[in-house]
């Protein structure tokens, strides 16, 4: 009796390696595109139309990641589901959108894919997937399919992302077919404008300013853009273009921060964060810029932004709620620059 269970087990195991095997096989033919292989495995094993990799992902994702429409077209006609969900929710849809696989986006939504399909880590749809990966042409096919412009993520809309990613192209698409150019983020507050400011995307602040964006609008931290755009590695163009435009150089967050704090504070702490992690990390290949370069670039930068906004008012005296001026904040986290310029001003402020 014993003997005869363990040649069943034994049997068990060949039977299910030999069905990994087929599996295994029947999915790289659906990456790959071999429709005659992928048919005769079909033929011979039908419900391999639901298989899945090992990461969740069913048949259709590998078609669509990779344009296999033809391929697609006969795991649809075998069972596979058309908006199949993988990990995070993700559908063949939004693996067509991020591979920028057009053909196949059209040939998905022609057939019933969910356009506004949402995502279990941020509710975000396929739209924001195109607006990260500036990718007009599948934002095109989106909207035209009925994409939503004005839904909300946790983050904002699609176009408070194509702020975030520096997508002018795609925040130009979204803006023509009706997004809301003031829309707040839920859980921020912040407007596109902010996204844009905090990424440095000059261009694409100036586009929503086109349409209307308020150039003082503050969030759930009473921050503005230009608090935002003072806070991540800030570039003289943006911060002058900014305060060109009316920004409030003495502007306070709930904190009594003005736009000088934040970058006293948060812009050279943003600086050590990555000059700790280039240190654990290998020297930059030939070629590369090293990164004590790009330090000193960035800090250039930051003084100037700091003469810029002293220039147009800043009050290098002012204090947060903490007590604190800017030079105190400056001091306080190292940053021995920001403290010079700051000391130049007030000698010549005094003559």
């Amino acid at each position: 009796m014993r003997d005869f269970v363990l040649v069943l087990a034994v049997i068990t195991i060949i039977c299910l390696n030999a069905r990994a095997g087929v599996q295994e096989d029947f999915l790289h033919c659906v990456r790959t595109g071999d429709y005659s292989r992928v048919a005769s495995l079909l033929k011979k094993y039908p419900k391999l139309a639901k298989a899945k990799t090992a990461t969740g992902d069913s048949a259709l994702h590998v078609a669509a990641a990779h344009g296999r429409i033809k391929v697609a077209e006969l795991l649809l006609r075998n069972g596979a589901e058309i908006n199949a969900k993988a990990k995070h929710d993700y559908t063949p849809l939004d693996y067509a959108v991020l591979k920028k696989q057009h053909a196949m986006m059209r040939w998905l939504l022609e057939r019933g894919a969910d356009v506004n399909n949402l995502t279990s880590i941020s509710r975000s749809t396929p739209l924001f997937t195109a607006a990260a990966l500036n990718d007009p042409i599948a934002a095109q096919i989106l909207i035209a399919k009925g994409a939503s412009v004005n839904h909300q993520s946790a983050m904002g809309t699609a176009l408070h992302e194509a702020a975030r990613w520096r997508s002018f192209s795609v925040a130009k698409v979204l803006l023509e077919a009706g997004a809301s150019v003031g829309a707040r983020a839920p859980e921020t507050g912040k407007t596109p404008l902010h996204c844009a400011a905090h990424s440095q995307a000059l261009d694409v602040a100036r586009l929503l300013i086109e349409h209307g964006a308020k150039i003082g609008e503050t969030d759930s931290r009473g921050r503005t853009p230009l608090h935002d755009a003072c806070e991540l590695g800030p570039t003289p163009q943006l911060i002058r273009w900014l305060l060109d435009k009316g920004a409030n150089p003495n502007a306070r967050d709930k904190f009594g921060n003005t736009p000088l704090h934040v970058l006293a504070a948060e812009s050279y702490r943003a600086l050590l964060e990555l000059e700790a992690i280039a240190r654990k990390s290998s020297p930059p290949p030939r070629g590369k810029v090293p990164f004590q370069r790009i330090k000193h670039e960035r800090i250039r930068d930051a003084v100037d932004c700091v003469r810029l906004l002293l220039t147009h008012g800043a009050d290098p005296s002012a204090r947060n709620l903490a007590g604190q001026t800017p030079m105190d904040v400056a001091r306080e986290v190292g940053f021995t620059e920001m403290v010079n310029a700051l000391q130049e001003h007030k000698k010549v402020q005094g003559n």
